[in-house]
């Protein structure tokens, strides 16, 4: 057997001869499913100030639904000062994200946080502790749908509320004629 190997490999090493090969080309795919465009309900609105540099002591947001499945990827809104930003879900009082928004300076800016899959028709609660200094509030007439997102009611907590634990009862859950805090999410939907 090796007799006939050896010429075997004597004859192919003057042939100049390529094999083909399978090849694959692998696409990188996040293990995440969000994958949509990015969007920020509140500042998406485009809706004006109406006004800032109030000084309320006051946890502030708005309870929103999401229209289909995806991930919040950040937190944050429009403020002076740094402040810190939850987001919560409604239904179990659960933390989800709590993060330190650097001073904006009144404008918007918004921080990471950890990726948090939200699903369609569940309610969740983004609000910021503002503690005294640097809120603002815009008119608004809710509930409102901005791009997959329904902002249902704006909340706020009165008294100087700082805590990642649920609001034991929000001062209001249901103000349907202004957004007090400007708190804001990042939302990715899935595709």
């Amino acid at each position: 057997m090796l007799r006939r190997i050896i010429p075997l490999i004597f004859i192919l090493s003057f042939i100049n001869a390529q094999i083909a090969l399978p090849t694959f080309h692998a696409v990188h795919k996040p293990h995440t499913t969000s994958s949509g465009t990015p969007e920020n309900p509140l500042q998406s609105g485009g809706l004006s100030i109406t006004q800032r540099s109030t000084s309320w002591n006051y946890m502030m947001g708005y309870i929103f639904t999401p229209n289909v499945n995806g991930t919040i990827t950040h937190i944050g809104g429009y403020f002076d000062g740094t402040k810190t930003t939850r987001l919560w879900q409604y239904s179990n009082e659960n933390l989800l994200a709590s993060v330190s928004v650097p001073d904006p300076n009144y404008s918007w800016a918004y921080a990471d946080i950890t990726d948090v899959s939200v699903t369609a028709g569940t309610k969740y609660v983004v609000a910021t502790a503002m503690n005294g200094t640097g809120s603002a509030y815009i008119t608004i007439s809710l509930p409102i749908t901005y791009g997959n997102i329904t902002i249902n009611y704006t909340c706020y907590k009165s008294g100087n509320y700082d805590s990642d634990t649920f609001p034991p009862s929000w001062s209001t859950e249901t103000e349907t004629r202004w957004n007090y805090g400007l708190s804001d999410i990042t939302f990715v939907p899935d595709e």
